[in-house]
């Protein structure tokens, strides 16, 4: 079923809002991992220093624990896309978009109406 240009436009200004959004969240998440990195290099050393005091004063062989960061999984577009399902690619036909109101110019380019033909038999 195609939809009104009015609605196509807004539709596109939450895309637009969405893409931004996943930008600077992704920017974020960059400044996350580099801060996290560093964290993890200065616990480790820290953990190292303690252990070699410890040695120093006791005489003692202690384990020195290290921390490493675990990768997130990486996104499986595939199962994104059959989660949205196949439905939303599939094409409806020239008659059925004629009553939506989707034709085309002698340009060759989509014009939408803002109301679809409802006069017409649905076939």
């Amino acid at each position: 079923m195609w939809i009104a240009h009015a609605e196509l436009a807004a539709l596109r200004a939450d895309l637009i809002e969405q893409r931004t959004r996943a930008t600077v969240l992704s920017e974020q998440a960059a400044t996350h991992r580099t801060q996290t990195a560093f964290l993890i290099a200065r616990i480790n050393q820290l953990e190292k220093e303690r252990a070699i005091m410890v040695r120093h004063i006791t005489k003692l062989e202690i384990p020195i624990p290290e921390l490493a960061a675990v990768p997130a999984p990486a996104l499986d577009q595939a199962a994104v896309l059959s989660a949205m399902g196949s439905a939303l690619f599939e094409d409806m036909g020239d008659d059925a978009a004629r009553q939506q109101g989707v034709t085309w110019n002698a340009a060759g380019t989509v014009e939408y109406r803002d109301e679809p033909d409802t006069t017409r038999a649905k076939g």
